[in-house]
């Protein structure tokens, strides 16, 4: 008598991974040093349908000049959470007896680290403005959450999930707020202005993000000395005027470094060409 054959389930096929990797591709698959087991330990709980990744992540960077080296630095800043077991026709193949999920507990999370040049945290010219929404609904605003006591950064009582660090005039916030998660798709907003001494940007991801686009806008006359991407290939790169600069990908980010750049004031430029054009003493007896 044939046995009919019964399919595995999620869970039993999960533990049966590593093995299959060992047989596919070699015995080293299995060593705890292994890349298989390096991905599976960062990348594995994001292909779980009740863990929310980031998608169609959007930055958008204005630099203005401020005097005193310092700029005044805006970032608008979103994305979409997707939440695979909230969609209508979420199946999970050989368990239809389980139950379609209403809600997922996900933790919001940023963090900004500056180093400020000037700082002020109310009035209509705040020098530091950070503001996060879900949903269109403000969970965080320095205006009201933070302020100032004796050059030291403070948060103010009864704010909750917000943890600021400070040496000198460089300072960290952290955001970290669990939130209750109903729908598939969930809007995330951050906005953030601060007068600064930078003239480099690094934007990273710290999880898998399906499809990003990154906007630079520099003053007139400035222009971009270094720009580099974490994988060139997957964007598609616009740059003109020489100021601005615009890169989008659909492709899948990994944790990491994505995007690198660096720039210089016009008087900058002109004081490196002046050092090109300018010869040495032994350049100018050889001449």
């Amino acid at each position: 008598m044939k046995v009919p054959h019964q399919p595995l389930n999620p869970y039993t096929l999960k533990n049966k991974l590593k093995d299959i990797h060992e047989k596919a591709y070699g015995p080293h698959c299995g060593h705890e040093r292994g890349l298989y087991s390096a991905l599976s330990e960062k990348l594995s709980p994001f292909l779980e349908a009740e863990t929310p990744h980031r998608s169609d992540y959007h930055q958008t960077v204005t630099v203005r000049e401020n005097g005193d080296n310092s700029i005044i630095w805006h970032e608008v800043c979103s994305y979409q959470i997707h939440t695979v077991c909230l969609e209508e026709n979420q199946s999970y193949f050989d368990e239809p007896e389980k139950e379609k999920k209403e809600a997922v507990t996900h933790t919001i999370r940023y963090v900004s680290i500056v180093k400020a040049a000037e700082l002020t945290f109310d009035g209509d010219n705040a020098k530091y403005k950070l503001k996060i929404s879900i949903d269109d609904e403000t969970v965080f605003d320095s205006s009201t959450d933070l302020h100032l006591k004796e050059d030291k950064v403070k948060i103010k009582p009864g704010v909750e999930g917000v943890k600021v660090e400070q040496n000198g005039n460089s300072f960290k916030i952290t955001f970290e707020k669990e939130h209750q998660i109903e729908q598939p798709w969930t809007s995330v907003e951050i906005m953030e202005t601060s007068t600064i001494l930078d003239d480099y940007f690094i934007s990273r991801r710290n999880e898998p993000t399906c499809g990003a686009k990154i906007t630079m806008n520099l003053p007139d006359d400035w222009e971009f000395e270094l720009i580099r991407f974490g994988h060139p290939d997957d964007w598609t790169i616009h740059q003109h005027p020489g100021n601005t600069l615009s890169a989008w990908t659909s492709k899948w980010l990994l944790p990491g470094i994505t995007f690198f750049c660096k720039w210089q004031r016009p008087d900058m430029q002109q004081l490196a060409l002046s050092e090109e054009g300018q010869q040495s003493p032994e350049e100018e007896q050889k001449s």
